[in-house]
């Protein structure tokens, strides 16, 4: 079993201090997990600790630095985090949860753990998943670590670009972008990866939606609590056919939910609340869920500057009695 040891905040303190990541369980003030541990660690499936501890390409080394070519930091990123089930466990109902539902099988990952490392290596059933979390953007994003058919292996980079997550896979050595959904540097430049569907919720909405869903956690760690920045416009980014589109939480307020739109040729509606926590999600007309994002509206300006920013529907005027 891969053992992590915990860091300081990757983005506030410029990066995690070298060593082993140690793996932690949902113990928090109010939660604990007395039902025993459903998954372990899959041993026969982790690729070796990667030889190189750096990796080379345009980003920037701290939060607001203009991009340059340089050498940064890589960090193992951990690999399969336990999960159980949580029929008799007391989590509060907004503790903030990325969910990913593939095949049958609901799993949410509490982002008071992702902010400790924020690349995490997950397997669920024949799916490889690479889970990662940018709290400088507020992205939750699960892609499919199958690319051309060969399963990567992803560690955290110490650097950024565009303020946003990098990550460098073990098995070319490749630099990979979250919010660009590519690699950007590397013997695999402009590959993409295959974003899945999954949504930044709270736990009650989450749990409501799929009442037998495990919950991934942290042996002996209470996490990383983390909370939006008050100032950031807060919102769904998605891509609909070749429409880049960016949904104010605050516009989508004024709608009722869901709202039915019509984006290229597709029908679409966007499941939304405010309260106890922002949240939305976009679903085609089988209800099933799309790839999409929850993003700070600055952030995904930066990777999609063509993007539509959305707006409600203006209320006509009443005439003047």
């Amino acid at each position: 079993m891969q053992i992590l040891k915990p860091r300081p905040h990757a983005r506030a303190q410029a990066g995690y201090s070298c060593g082993r990541l140690h793996c932690m369980a949902m113990v928090l003030i109010a939660v604990t997990f007395p039902c025993p541990v459903l998954a372990q660690v899959d041993q026969h499936e982790q690729s070796p600790p990667p030889p190189r501890t750096f990796v080379d390409g345009f980003m920037q080394a701290k939060p607001g630095d203009e991009p340059q070519m340089m050498r940064s930091e890589v960090f193992p990123a951990p690999s399969n985090m336990p999960m159980a089930h949580t029929d008799n466990a007391q989590i509060p109902a907004d503790e903030l949860m990325l969910g990913v539902h593939i095949d049958g099988q609901a799993v949410a990952f509490p982002i008071r753990f992702l902010s400790l490392f924020e690349v995490l290596n997950q397997d669920l059933g024949d799916h490889r998943l690479l889970v990662t979390w940018c709290p400088l953007c507020a992205t939750g994003m699960v892609f499919d670590r199958q690319v051309d058919g060969q399963p990567l292996t992803f560690d955290f980079a110490k650097s950024l670009l565009n303020d946003n997550l990098l990550f460098v896979d073990r098995q070319t050595g490749s630099l990979w972008s979250q919010l660009a959904m590519k690699s950007v540097h590397g013997p695999l430049k402009d590959t993409p990866l295959s974003l899945l569907p999954s949504r930044l919720t709270d736990w009650g909405s989450w749990k409501a939606l799929y009442p037998q869903t495990l919950v991934a956690f942290v042996p002996k760690s209470e996490g990383r609590p983390y909370q939006f920045h008050p100032r950031f416009i807060l919102g769904l980014g998605l891509h609909i056919d070749t429409q880049s589109i960016f949904m104010p939480f605050d516009e989508l307020a004024k709608t009722p939910s869901p709202l039915e739109l019509t984006v290229g040729e597709q029908r679409i509606h966007i499941d939304h609340h405010t309260a106890p926590l922002p949240t939305a999600r976009a679903l085609n007309e089988d209800d099933q869920m799309l790839p999409a994002t929850t993003v700070y509206q600055r952030r995904w300006l930066a990777f999609y500057p063509q993007s539509k920013l959305w707006q409600a529907p203006q209320e006509p005027e009443s005439p003047n009695p």
